[in-house]
């Protein structure tokens, strides 16, 4: 498993390095940058249970703030190894469940 996860993290990583390559060679547009808005224009409840539209709006909250660049370098170098690999393979689950192919090369990667 060690080995397996060994080699996802050097796949991701040259993916990544050819990502932010190409993003430079292209210069890309303003519409393939990542975006945090939501979070500075939110002033909803930040509760969850309560109803649909509060709950997307709340994880659409936590995920922005915890995909903050301090809150990840804080965060992940204290995960363990089996850590690591959970939010990776559910995170990897919810993306191939709910986008195509290339949803998930034009909405989340943004490398097309």
């Amino acid at each position: 498993m060690k080995q397996d996860f060994s080699a996802l993290i050097n796949l991701i990583d040259s993916e990544y390095k050819s990502i932010n390559i190409d993003k430079e060679k292209d210069n890309i547009d303003s519409r393939k940058t990542d975006t945090h808005d939501f979070i500075h224009q939110y002033r909803g409840l930040g509760a969850f249970g309560m109803n649909r539209e509060t709950d997307e709006e709340t994880l659409m909250f936590y995920l922005q703030k915890f995909s903050e660049d301090s809150f990840m370098k804080a965060f992940v170098p204290r995960l363990n190894s089996e850590d690591l690999e959970q939010i990776y393979n559910m995170v990897n689950f919810f993306l191939k469940k709910y986008f195509s192919e290339d949803e998930y090369h034009d909405i989340f990667l943004k490398d097309r």
